[in-house]
């Protein structure tokens, strides 16, 4: 039994909801990507998000680890408009070793009528744990939680850059090869180190 668009992508949507409203916990998807069977470079995690995210009233950009750009596999699954990373909606980084500093830098962050309107990037990392180095308050937060994510920590000081004026920003959700998912929402405060 392949991936059901309607029961699973409310799974995952619930999980992606929940990663949002608990900044920091760790969620899974793994049921949901074992079950993806399509043909792509794209990580299946990826694509479950992609499927729960992404509809004709979207745009967005998708960069993979080799350089190539999945954008036609990506519309055509879901209709979604590509286009170009200050752009999109949307900012997928399939790969790890792709830095993450660059794509906030140049995400759009909305405005004062439509701070809504900032971008999400949804970026692979190497892997991520609860209880890791970075600290985490905020909104969702009861005091402080904790969250390691495997990747450079240049996106952090990208990341304050592009939140500093509130409600203005960019929101962050992170997955990795073991379909576990976290998110950072732009009202999340991160510090580093014990």
């Amino acid at each position: 039994m392949g991936f059901d668009l309607t029961r699973d992508c409310q799974r995952a949507f619930r999980a992606l909801l929940d990663a949002h409203s608990y900044p920091g916990r760790v969620f899974d998807l793994a049921t949901e990507a074992r079950l993806v069977s399509l043909d792509s470079q794209l990580p299946k995690p990826l694509i479950v998000i992609i499927l729960c995210l992404l509809d004709i009233e979207t745009s967005f950009c998708a960069e993979s680890a080799d350089g190539s750009r999945d954008e036609a596999f990506v519309a055509q699954l879901c209709g979604a408009r590509p286009t170009t990373v200050n752009e999109a909606d949307f900012i997928f980084i399939a790969g790890a070793g792709i830095p993450l500093a660059p794509a906030i830098a140049e995400a759009k962050a909305g405005d004062l009528v439509d701070p809504h309107k900032g971008a999400t990037i949804v970026a692979e990392v190497a892997s991520l744990e609860a209880g890791g180095v970075l600290r985490l308050s905020g909104p969702g937060i009861d005091g402080q939680a904790r969250l390691g994510v495997g990747r450079d920590a240049e996106w952090i000081a990208a990341r304050a850059r592009k939140n500093r004026e509130f409600p203005l920003g960019i929101d962050l959700l992170f997955y990795d090869s073991e379909a576990r998912i976290a998110a950072l929402p732009r009202t999340t405060r991160i510090a580093e180190g014990e």
